[in-house]
């Protein structure tokens, strides 16, 4: 409870302000910047936070704030191991970059052919085979991990082979490989284990040798070590301490290093690949690491998305773009961004999950830009066929098919123009875009000044639109709203439900007839609409361990009963409004009722659509 309040305090500071750093006449930049960033920490209720900041090549900050151990009041410095994430697939990204420059891997290269013995399941192999690119770039079509991989220890298995044994159910494609981006942990850890073949050693071994090492990142580490145990920053989750995560797919999310060693890595990446004594990959690596190559929208001469485990972003209106990776465990994350174009960059690494990382990097990025001013653009008129697509459009390419249900309305996009500007802005608001075309009738990102939207055919839709590494299709206004709708209304009939029923229960009491008879025609969708908000609200409070979402036990068979018992309430309910069809009850009480039924009936159909129905967790 102590943790709401600063968090909606956060949350209206982000409401009323701009992204940015404290700064006036009086305070140096660099000041203001380090009295934003304990701010943020203190308001997003964030433990620690380590940060590096390269200006122009040279380090101008590397800090710790806050605390490592809460309960101890340790301090961050800048040896404190933090977890790092999903930022550990650039190793993975930099070793194929290196075999590939010493003639041993083909990125074009087939997958079937490069681990002839790993299972998978591609329905377009024939004519689109999996190449080893598209397991860089996330253009499988794979599932991400499934719950059950998650949940699996990695310590259980010998090898990274062993774990890829363990759970192949995801390695399915979903589309074309090499139509859409689909981000997936499993294609980084299969482009590990391509590694460990080519090299003869385990890719932990490799990454050590070739990068750890040269880079002197002496103490960075894939695994639990003892230097990590006696001086990690704990790790939080609504202010309780989290165990180590020990992630199935080692290459995928699991480097632990204090922001010591990863301000080596991040001046690495600015040198264009080299340290101060020796280039380790070449620079054109780099920037082929930067830029995506096998999806529709980069076909297309689109220059922004996901390259080789590396991220391109922009900030504010300034055309700068950045590029890096961020990552996220159990109570910890991290994020690395770096501008060739301004020779700088940034790490923040901080030991719980919130909002607080994302704030710091808009801080940094402002600092790192506050020279700056916003270029004046001046662009051609919109072709007739950008005006066109105006209309409401939802993504194609979700990163897993458990939550596509929600993804498919949260993540509905609006297209229109306004004079010579493309606007994008989300369903829910909070931004909007405004591209403009360049010279190659591309629409251009004024966050990055990249190419980032193009009209593309998709080998199983058709026409769809390609915004960075995502696949927008139109959709009817219905398929956007109606979810809503059909939600909304479903929780406001079943509020009043609740009320009538209680109200009218005393009338019941009295024997009152019209009582009895309303209590038989409310008295089925009611229950529907009770056992639907108690199993939602149980399935919170029980589900949120992930490690017991992995495998059969009374948490995910309580999941697996509550989706299959919610539309049988639904037919109960069906049938008991149908024998009270003819009842004496008021036509209002009859109509209110019935259209919550329909609304059951509705909602049942929206979850079978998506397979929500019977939900089997483990499997």
């Amino acid at each position: 409870m102590k943790g709401i309040i600063p968090f909606v305090v956060f949350v209206i500071m982000l409401m009323v302000s701009k992204p940015g750093f404290a700064q006036d006449e009086t305070t140096k930049p660099l000041d203001g910047l380090k009295e934003t960033i304990e701010q943020i920490r203190v308001v997003s209720n964030t433990p620690g936070v380590a940060v590096v900041i390269i200006e122009n090549g040279e380090v101008s900050l590397m800090e710790g704030f806050g605390y490592a151990n809460l309960e101890k009041q340790v301090p961050v410095d800048v040896n404190t191991f933090f977890r790092i994430g999903s930022t550990s697939k650039m190793f993975v990204g930099l070793s194929a970059l290196k075999l590939k420059e010493e003639g041993k891997l083909d990125f074009n290269g087939k997958l079937a052919d490069l681990l002839p013995n790993l299972e998978f399941s591609n329905p377009w192999e024939a004519q689109a085979p999996i190449r080893l690119i598209h397991l860089l770039e996330h253009t499988t079509g794979w599932h991400d991990m499934h719950i059950a991989e998650f949940a699996e220890p990695g310590s259980q298995f010998e090898s990274l082979a062993d774990a890829l044994a363990f759970h192949t159910d995801s390695r399915t494609s979903r589309w074309v490989p090499g139509s859409r981006m689909a981000y997936s942990n499993i294609g980084s850890a299969v482009t590990a284990l391509v590694i460990e073949h080519i090299a003869g050693m385990p890719y932990e071994d490799y990454v050590q040798q070739h990068f750890f090492k040269p880079l002197k990142m002496h103490s960075a580490t894939f695994f639990e070590s003892e230097a990590y145990k006696q001086n990690a920053a704990s790790l939080y989750m609504n202010d309780q301490v989290q165990p180590y995560w020990d992630i199935l797919y080692r290459p995928a999310g699991s480097i632990n290093a204090p922001i010591s060693e990863m301000a080596k890595f991040l001046a690495f990446m600015l040198n264009g690949g080299a340290t101060r004594t020796e280039q380790l990959i070449a620079t054109e690596s780099i920037r082929e690491m930067e830029v995506a190559r096998s999806t529709l929208g980069a076909e297309a001469g689109l220059q922004s998305g996901y390259g080789l485990a590396n991220y391109t972003s922009g900030f504010g209106a300034y055309q700068v773009a950045f590029h890096g990776h961020n990552g996220a465990v159990h109570g910890g994350m991290a994020d690395l961004s770096y501008s060739q174009e301004l020779n700088s960059g940034y790490v923040a690494l901080m030991n719980t999950s919130g909002p607080g990382l994302a704030q710091i990097g808009d801080a940094i990025k402002a600092y790192l830009l506050r020279d700056r001013v916003e270029p004046e653009v001046k662009s051609a008129p919109l072709p007739e066929h950008y005006q066109s697509l105006s209309g409401w459009y939802r993504p194609i390419n979700s990163r897993d098919e458990l939550s596509r249900y929600i993804v498919d309305v949260a993540g509905a996009m609006n297209f229109s123009f306004e004079g010579e500007r493309f606007i994008r802005k989300p369903l829910f608001g909070g931004w909007q875009s405004n591209d403009y075309v360049n010279d190659d009738g591309l629409l251009v990102d004024v966050w990055t000044g990249l190419a980032h939207v193009a009209i593309v055919n998709d080998p199983l839709v058709g026409k769809a639109v390609a915004v960075g590494d995502a696949l927008y299709q139109r959709v009817p206004s219905i398929m956007v709203f109606g979810p809503i709708v059909l939600l909304g209304g479903l929780g406001i009939l079943s509020l009043i439900a609740f009320v009538l029923l209680l109200a009218h229960g005393i009338r019941i009491l009295r024997k009152k007839q019209q009582a009895k008879l309303f209590h038989k025609v409310w008295s089925g969708p009611a229950l529907a609409s009770a056992y639907l908000l108690f199993s939602i609200v149980t399935s919170m409070l029980v589900g949120s361990d992930l490690s017991q979402l992995g495998s059969v036990n009374w948490v995910t068979l309580y999941m697996y009963v509550s989706s299959v018992v919610y539309p049988l309430m639904v037919l109960l309910a069906v049938w008991l409004v149908w024998r009270s069809r003819f009842n004496t009850s008021g036509i209002m009480t009859r109509t209110i009722a019935f259209t919550l039924l329909c609304l059951h009936v509705g909602t049942v159909l929206y979850l079978m659509n998506y397979d929500q129905i019977a939900i089997k967790l483990w499997s």
